[in-house]
Protein backbone atom coordinates (compact mmCIF):
# COMPACT_ATOMS: atom_id res chain seq x y z
CA UNK A 1 0.00 0.00 0.00
CA UNK A 2 1.34 3.43 -0.92
CA UNK A 3 1.33 6.06 1.81
CA UNK A 4 1.86 9.78 1.47
CA UNK A 5 3.08 12.37 3.92
CA UNK A 6 3.45 16.15 3.86
CA UNK A 7 6.38 17.59 1.93
CA UNK A 8 7.82 20.32 4.10
CA UNK A 9 9.32 23.45 2.53
CA UNK A 10 11.26 25.88 4.72
CA UNK A 11 11.46 29.49 3.56
CA UNK A 12 14.26 31.88 4.50
CA UNK A 13 15.46 35.23 3.15
CA UNK A 14 18.94 35.80 1.76
CA UNK A 15 19.54 39.44 2.71
CA UNK A 16 21.01 41.55 -0.08
CA UNK A 17 21.34 45.30 0.37
CA UNK A 18 24.32 45.48 -2.00
CA UNK A 19 24.09 43.72 -5.34
CA UNK A 20 26.83 41.13 -5.41
CA UNK A 21 27.49 41.56 -9.12
CA UNK A 22 27.22 45.32 -9.69
CA UNK A 23 27.98 46.50 -6.13
CA UNK A 24 25.00 48.87 -6.48
CA UNK A 25 22.95 49.63 -3.38
CA UNK A 26 19.59 47.83 -3.39
CA UNK A 27 16.63 50.08 -2.60
CA UNK A 28 13.64 47.78 -3.03
CA UNK A 29 13.47 44.09 -2.08
CA UNK A 30 16.86 43.96 -0.32
CA UNK A 31 16.61 40.21 -0.24
CA UNK A 32 16.03 36.99 -2.17
CA UNK A 33 13.75 34.17 -1.13
CA UNK A 34 15.28 30.74 -0.63
CA UNK A 35 13.35 27.53 -0.01
CA UNK A 36 14.71 24.23 1.26
CA UNK A 37 13.15 20.83 0.85
CA UNK A 38 14.38 17.25 1.33
CA UNK A 39 15.77 17.18 -2.21
CA UNK A 40 17.33 20.58 -2.70
CA UNK A 41 17.25 24.36 -2.62
CA UNK A 42 15.63 27.11 -4.68
CA UNK A 43 16.68 30.76 -4.67
CA UNK A 44 15.25 33.67 -6.58
CA UNK A 45 13.33 32.96 -9.75
CA UNK A 46 15.35 30.32 -11.59
CA UNK A 47 18.27 29.16 -9.44
CA UNK A 48 18.03 25.62 -8.08
CA UNK A 49 20.25 22.91 -6.66
CA UNK A 50 19.30 19.24 -6.44
CA UNK A 51 21.09 18.29 -3.22
CA UNK A 52 20.69 15.18 -1.02
CA UNK A 53 19.29 16.91 2.07
CA UNK A 54 16.77 14.19 3.03
CA UNK A 55 17.02 11.76 5.93
CA UNK A 56 18.60 8.39 5.05
CA UNK A 57 16.06 5.62 4.78
CA UNK A 58 13.03 7.88 4.32
CA UNK A 59 10.66 7.65 1.37
CA UNK A 60 12.01 10.97 0.16
CA UNK A 61 15.67 10.03 0.56
CA UNK A 62 17.46 11.53 -2.46
CA UNK A 63 20.78 9.84 -1.68
CA UNK A 64 20.83 8.35 -5.15
CA UNK A 65 20.46 11.75 -6.79
CA UNK A 66 23.55 13.42 -8.20
CA UNK A 67 24.08 17.04 -7.26
CA UNK A 68 22.74 19.18 -10.09
CA UNK A 69 22.78 22.93 -10.50
CA UNK A 70 20.24 24.98 -12.44
CA UNK A 71 20.78 26.86 -14.67
CA UNK A 72 22.99 24.08 -15.96
CA UNK A 73 26.67 24.51 -15.11
CA UNK A 74 29.60 23.54 -17.30
CA UNK A 75 33.06 23.43 -15.80
CA UNK A 76 34.64 23.94 -19.23
CA UNK A 77 32.57 27.05 -20.08
CA UNK A 78 34.87 30.10 -19.80
CA UNK A 79 31.95 32.53 -20.14
CA UNK A 80 29.56 30.94 -17.65
CA UNK A 81 26.66 33.08 -16.37
CA UNK A 82 26.16 34.02 -12.75
CA UNK A 83 24.69 31.14 -10.76
CA UNK A 84 23.58 31.36 -7.15
CA UNK A 85 24.69 27.78 -6.46
CA UNK A 86 28.16 27.89 -7.98
CA UNK A 87 29.51 24.73 -6.39
CA UNK A 88 32.95 23.34 -7.32
CA UNK A 89 33.34 20.51 -9.78
CA UNK A 90 34.74 17.06 -9.12
CA UNK A 91 35.56 16.05 -12.64
CA UNK A 92 32.42 16.75 -14.65
CA UNK A 93 30.01 16.90 -11.70
CA UNK A 94 29.40 19.64 -9.12
CA UNK A 95 29.85 18.80 -5.44
CA UNK A 96 27.71 20.27 -2.67
CA UNK A 97 30.01 21.92 -0.12
CA UNK A 98 27.47 23.98 1.81
CA UNK A 99 27.22 23.98 5.60
CA UNK A 100 24.91 21.20 6.77
CA UNK A 101 22.37 22.29 9.38
CA UNK A 102 19.76 20.34 11.30
CA UNK A 103 16.07 20.64 10.51
CA UNK A 104 15.52 22.47 13.79
CA UNK A 105 18.19 25.04 12.93
CA UNK A 106 16.67 25.74 9.53
CA UNK A 107 13.23 26.14 11.12
CA UNK A 108 14.76 28.54 13.64
CA UNK A 109 16.29 30.62 10.86
CA UNK A 110 12.95 30.72 9.06
CA UNK A 111 11.47 32.42 12.13
CA UNK A 112 14.31 34.91 12.73
CA UNK A 113 12.00 37.91 12.55
CA UNK A 114 13.95 40.37 14.72
CA UNK A 115 17.54 40.74 13.60
CA UNK A 116 19.95 43.03 11.77
CA UNK A 117 18.80 41.90 8.30
CA UNK A 118 15.08 42.39 7.64
CA UNK A 119 14.87 41.99 3.89
CA UNK A 120 12.86 44.87 2.43
CA UNK A 121 12.63 46.41 5.92
CA UNK A 122 16.40 46.68 6.37
CA UNK A 123 17.77 50.13 7.17
CA UNK A 124 21.06 51.42 8.52
CA UNK A 125 19.47 52.69 11.73
CA UNK A 126 17.62 49.50 12.56
CA UNK A 127 20.59 47.29 11.72
CA UNK A 128 22.97 49.39 13.81
CA UNK A 129 20.79 49.42 16.93
CA UNK A 130 19.82 45.74 16.56
CA UNK A 131 23.51 44.83 16.34
CA UNK A 132 24.44 47.19 19.18
CA UNK A 133 21.94 45.54 21.53
CA UNK A 134 22.73 42.04 20.22
CA UNK A 135 19.30 41.46 18.67
CA UNK A 136 20.87 39.14 16.09
CA UNK A 137 18.88 35.93 15.64
CA UNK A 138 19.63 35.59 11.92
CA UNK A 139 22.52 33.41 10.77
CA UNK A 140 25.58 33.74 8.59
CA UNK A 141 25.35 30.52 6.61
CA UNK A 142 28.48 29.12 4.99
CA UNK A 143 27.25 28.36 1.49
CA UNK A 144 30.54 26.65 0.68
CA UNK A 145 30.99 28.65 -2.53
CA UNK A 146 34.29 30.35 -3.29
CA UNK A 147 33.40 33.95 -4.12
CA UNK A 148 36.59 34.34 -6.17
CA UNK A 149 35.27 31.76 -8.66
CA UNK A 150 32.10 33.69 -9.38
CA UNK A 151 31.62 35.65 -12.56
CA UNK A 152 31.30 39.32 -11.55
CA UNK A 153 30.43 42.19 -13.84
CA UNK A 154 33.03 44.25 -12.04
CA UNK A 155 35.11 43.98 -8.89
CA UNK A 156 36.18 47.25 -7.31
CA UNK A 157 39.44 47.67 -5.48
CA UNK A 158 37.55 48.24 -2.23
CA UNK A 159 35.69 44.96 -2.70
CA UNK A 160 38.96 43.07 -3.16
CA UNK A 161 40.36 44.70 -0.01
CA UNK A 162 37.23 43.74 1.93
CA UNK A 163 37.62 40.14 0.78
CA UNK A 164 41.18 40.03 2.09
CA UNK A 165 40.05 41.51 5.41
CA UNK A 166 37.33 38.88 5.59
CA UNK A 167 39.95 36.17 5.20
CA UNK A 168 42.03 37.63 8.04
CA UNK A 169 39.23 38.76 10.37
CA UNK A 170 36.06 36.90 9.29
CA UNK A 171 34.03 37.36 12.48
CA UNK A 172 34.80 41.07 12.80
CA UNK A 173 34.05 41.83 9.14
CA UNK A 174 30.71 40.02 9.23
CA UNK A 175 29.71 41.82 12.41
CA UNK A 176 30.56 45.21 10.93
CA UNK A 177 28.54 44.29 7.84
CA UNK A 178 25.55 43.67 10.10
CA UNK A 179 25.98 47.00 11.88
CA UNK A 180 26.22 48.86 8.57
CA UNK A 181 23.41 46.88 6.90
CA UNK A 182 25.81 45.69 4.19
CA UNK A 183 24.58 42.32 3.03
CA UNK A 184 26.01 41.00 -0.23
CA UNK A 185 23.41 38.34 -0.91
CA UNK A 186 24.90 35.27 -2.58
CA UNK A 187 28.09 36.97 -3.83
CA UNK A 188 30.17 36.02 -0.77
CA UNK A 189 30.86 32.67 0.84
CA UNK A 190 28.66 33.53 3.85
CA UNK A 191 25.02 34.47 3.23
CA UNK A 192 23.01 36.28 5.91
CA UNK A 193 19.74 34.38 6.34
CA UNK A 194 16.66 35.56 8.23
CA UNK A 195 12.89 35.06 8.44
CA UNK A 196 11.32 33.96 5.16
CA UNK A 197 8.60 36.53 5.81
CA UNK A 198 11.12 39.28 5.14
CA UNK A 199 10.72 38.35 1.48
CA UNK A 200 7.18 36.95 1.28
CA UNK A 201 5.10 36.39 4.39
CA UNK A 202 2.27 34.21 3.05
CA UNK A 203 4.59 31.27 2.19
CA UNK A 204 2.82 31.08 -1.16
CA UNK A 205 5.69 32.13 -3.42
CA UNK A 206 7.17 28.63 -3.71
CA UNK A 207 3.73 27.06 -4.21
CA UNK A 208 2.96 29.39 -7.10
CA UNK A 209 6.39 28.58 -8.55
CA UNK A 210 5.42 24.88 -8.55
CA UNK A 211 2.01 25.64 -10.09
CA UNK A 212 0.15 23.38 -7.67
CA UNK A 213 -3.51 22.90 -8.60
CA UNK A 214 -4.82 23.89 -5.14
CA UNK A 215 -2.91 26.30 -2.91
CA UNK A 216 -4.10 26.96 0.65
CA UNK A 217 -2.80 30.14 2.31
CA UNK A 218 -3.37 30.90 6.00
CA UNK A 219 -2.71 34.58 6.65
CA UNK A 220 -1.52 34.92 10.26
CA UNK A 221 -0.29 38.52 9.98
CA UNK A 222 -1.35 41.15 12.49
CA UNK A 223 -3.81 43.05 10.31
CA UNK A 224 -6.57 44.55 12.43
CA UNK A 225 -7.37 47.03 9.64
CA UNK A 226 -7.69 44.22 7.04
CA UNK A 227 -5.41 45.95 4.55
CA UNK A 228 -4.16 42.58 3.19
CA UNK A 229 -0.59 43.86 2.85
CA UNK A 230 1.03 40.41 2.87
CA UNK A 231 -1.43 39.10 0.28
CA UNK A 232 -0.79 42.09 -1.99
CA UNK A 233 2.96 41.39 -1.76
CA UNK A 234 2.39 37.77 -2.85
CA UNK A 235 0.14 38.82 -5.75
CA UNK A 236 2.71 41.35 -6.92
CA UNK A 237 5.72 39.01 -6.70
CA UNK A 238 3.83 36.16 -8.38
CA UNK A 239 3.04 38.41 -11.32
CA UNK A 240 6.52 39.93 -11.64
CA UNK A 241 8.57 36.78 -11.06
CA UNK A 242 6.44 33.97 -12.48
CA UNK A 243 3.95 35.65 -14.79
CA UNK A 244 1.14 34.31 -12.58
CA UNK A 245 -2.00 36.39 -12.17
CA UNK A 246 -4.00 35.87 -8.96
CA UNK A 247 -7.60 37.01 -9.39
CA UNK A 248 -10.19 36.64 -6.62
CA UNK A 249 -13.66 35.40 -7.50
CA UNK A 250 -16.62 37.72 -7.03
CA UNK A 251 -19.91 36.70 -5.44
CA UNK A 252 -21.58 35.37 -8.61
CA UNK A 253 -18.46 33.42 -9.61
CA UNK A 254 -18.31 31.88 -6.13
CA UNK A 255 -21.97 30.86 -6.40
CA UNK A 256 -21.16 28.97 -9.60
CA UNK A 257 -17.88 27.43 -8.37
CA UNK A 258 -18.70 26.38 -4.80
CA UNK A 259 -21.74 24.42 -3.70
CA UNK A 260 -22.90 23.37 -0.25
CA UNK A 261 -22.18 24.64 3.28
CA UNK A 262 -18.68 25.87 2.46
CA UNK A 263 -20.17 28.62 0.27
CA UNK A 264 -21.49 30.34 3.41
CA UNK A 265 -17.99 30.92 4.79
CA UNK A 266 -16.37 31.76 1.44
CA UNK A 267 -16.67 35.29 0.11
CA UNK A 268 -14.81 38.28 -1.24
CA UNK A 269 -11.92 40.12 0.38
CA UNK A 270 -14.26 43.03 1.13
CA UNK A 271 -16.53 40.69 3.10
CA UNK A 272 -13.62 39.84 5.39
CA UNK A 273 -13.35 43.39 6.69
CA UNK A 274 -14.51 44.06 10.23
CA UNK A 275 -17.30 46.48 10.99
CA UNK A 276 -21.07 46.95 11.09
CA UNK A 277 -22.79 45.13 8.24
CA UNK A 278 -26.24 45.42 6.72
CA UNK A 279 -26.84 41.78 5.76
CA UNK A 280 -29.18 40.89 2.91
CA UNK A 281 -31.77 38.16 3.18
CA UNK A 282 -30.39 34.68 2.62
CA UNK A 283 -30.94 33.15 -0.81
CA UNK A 284 -30.80 29.39 -1.16
CA UNK A 285 -27.69 28.17 -2.96
CA UNK A 286 -25.98 31.54 -2.73
CA UNK A 287 -23.47 32.94 -0.27
CA UNK A 288 -24.10 35.62 2.32
CA UNK A 289 -24.32 39.16 0.99
CA UNK A 290 -24.28 42.51 2.69
CA UNK A 291 -23.06 46.10 2.73
CA UNK A 292 -20.41 47.43 5.09
CA UNK A 293 -21.97 50.43 6.84
CA UNK A 294 -19.00 51.36 9.03
CA UNK A 295 -15.55 49.88 9.57
CA UNK A 296 -14.88 48.97 13.19
CA UNK A 297 -11.93 47.02 14.64
CA UNK A 298 -14.30 45.50 17.20
CA UNK A 299 -16.92 44.55 14.60
CA UNK A 300 -17.64 41.36 12.71
CA UNK A 301 -16.82 39.95 9.27
CA UNK A 302 -19.16 38.13 6.92
CA UNK A 303 -16.84 35.28 5.85
CA UNK A 304 -13.68 33.43 6.87
CA UNK A 305 -12.04 32.79 3.49
CA UNK A 306 -11.80 33.87 -0.14
CA UNK A 307 -11.06 31.96 -3.33
CA UNK A 308 -8.85 33.07 -6.23
CA UNK A 309 -7.94 31.65 -9.61
CA UNK A 310 -4.26 31.63 -10.56
CA UNK A 311 -3.53 31.81 -14.28
CA UNK A 312 -0.11 31.48 -15.88
CA UNK A 313 1.37 32.91 -19.04
CA UNK A 314 2.21 29.47 -20.38
CA UNK A 315 -0.84 28.28 -22.38
CA UNK A 316 0.09 24.65 -21.76
CA UNK A 317 -0.40 24.97 -17.99
CA UNK A 318 -3.82 24.67 -16.39
CA UNK A 319 -4.87 27.35 -13.94
CA UNK A 320 -4.71 26.83 -10.18
CA UNK A 321 -7.00 27.80 -7.31
CA UNK A 322 -5.82 29.65 -4.24
CA UNK A 323 -7.84 29.36 -1.03
CA UNK A 324 -7.06 32.34 1.21
CA UNK A 325 -7.97 31.89 4.89
CA UNK A 326 -7.75 34.78 7.35
CA UNK A 327 -8.67 34.89 11.07
CA UNK A 328 -12.11 36.52 11.20
CA UNK A 329 -15.09 36.55 13.53
CA UNK A 330 -18.54 36.14 11.96
CA UNK A 331 -20.58 35.59 15.17
CA UNK A 332 -20.86 31.84 14.53
CA UNK A 333 -17.98 31.03 16.91
CA UNK A 334 -18.20 29.25 20.28
CA UNK A 335 -19.24 31.29 23.33
CA UNK A 336 -15.76 31.46 24.86
CA UNK A 337 -14.38 33.11 21.71
CA UNK A 338 -17.13 35.72 21.77
CA UNK A 339 -16.35 36.48 25.41
CA UNK A 340 -12.61 36.75 24.72
CA UNK A 341 -13.30 39.12 21.84
CA UNK A 342 -15.42 41.37 24.07
CA UNK A 343 -12.57 41.72 26.56
CA UNK A 344 -9.88 41.89 23.84
CA UNK A 345 -11.36 43.84 20.88
CA UNK A 346 -8.24 43.40 18.70
CA UNK A 347 -8.62 39.61 18.74
CA UNK A 348 -7.81 37.79 16.46
CA UNK A 349 -5.25 40.40 15.38
CA UNK A 350 -3.46 41.27 18.58
CA UNK A 351 0.14 42.60 18.34
CA UNK A 352 2.66 39.97 17.26
CA UNK A 353 5.16 41.51 19.69
CA UNK A 354 3.22 39.65 22.38
CA UNK A 355 5.13 36.36 22.53
CA UNK A 356 3.81 35.22 25.92
CA UNK A 357 0.25 33.91 25.57
CA UNK A 358 -1.74 33.01 28.66
CA UNK A 359 -4.09 30.03 28.66
CA UNK A 360 -7.17 31.95 27.48
CA UNK A 361 -5.31 33.67 24.66
CA UNK A 362 -3.67 30.50 23.42
CA UNK A 363 -6.90 28.50 23.49
CA UNK A 364 -8.85 31.28 21.76
CA UNK A 365 -6.52 31.36 18.76
CA UNK A 366 -6.32 27.56 18.62
CA UNK A 367 -10.08 27.16 18.81
CA UNK A 368 -10.73 29.82 16.18
CA UNK A 369 -8.38 28.04 13.77
CA UNK A 370 -10.09 24.72 14.47
CA UNK A 371 -13.51 26.31 13.99
CA UNK A 372 -12.66 27.85 10.60
CA UNK A 373 -10.97 24.66 9.36
CA UNK A 374 -14.02 22.62 10.38
CA UNK A 375 -16.33 24.89 8.39
CA UNK A 376 -14.16 24.52 5.29
CA UNK A 377 -12.90 20.95 5.46
CA UNK A 378 -15.11 18.83 7.72
CA UNK A 379 -16.94 15.80 6.25
CA UNK A 380 -20.18 17.79 6.46
CA UNK A 381 -18.92 20.28 3.85
CA UNK A 382 -17.93 17.56 1.41
CA UNK A 383 -15.01 17.73 -0.99
CA UNK A 384 -16.18 20.96 -2.62
CA UNK A 385 -12.63 21.79 -3.78
CA UNK A 386 -12.56 18.74 -6.04
CA UNK A 387 -15.54 20.15 -7.94
CA UNK A 388 -13.41 23.15 -8.94
CA UNK A 389 -11.42 21.01 -11.36
CA UNK A 390 -14.30 19.27 -13.11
Amino acid sequence: MTTTSPLHLINVTINETVDGRSQVQQQDRKGVGMALGPCGLSAGVDHHAVVPLGNPGSDLDPAGLAVRIYPEADATDPDKPYRVFEYPFDGAKPVYTGEELSLGTWVGISGAAFTTGLGAGTSLGLSFFAGLFNVRIGRWWDAGIDAAQRKQTRVKLGVRAERWLARLFPVQVLFVDELLARFHGTARRHWYLSDGGHFENMAGYELVRRRLPLIVIVDGEQDEGYTFGGLANLVRKARLDFGAEITFLDESQLDDAVQGPARQVLGTLEQMRRGTWEVDSAVEGKGVRGKLKAADVAGRSLVHAALARVTYRSPATASSYLLYIKPTLTLDEPADLAEYHRSHPNFPHEPTLDQFFDEAQWESYRRLGHHIASLLFSPATGTWWEELFK
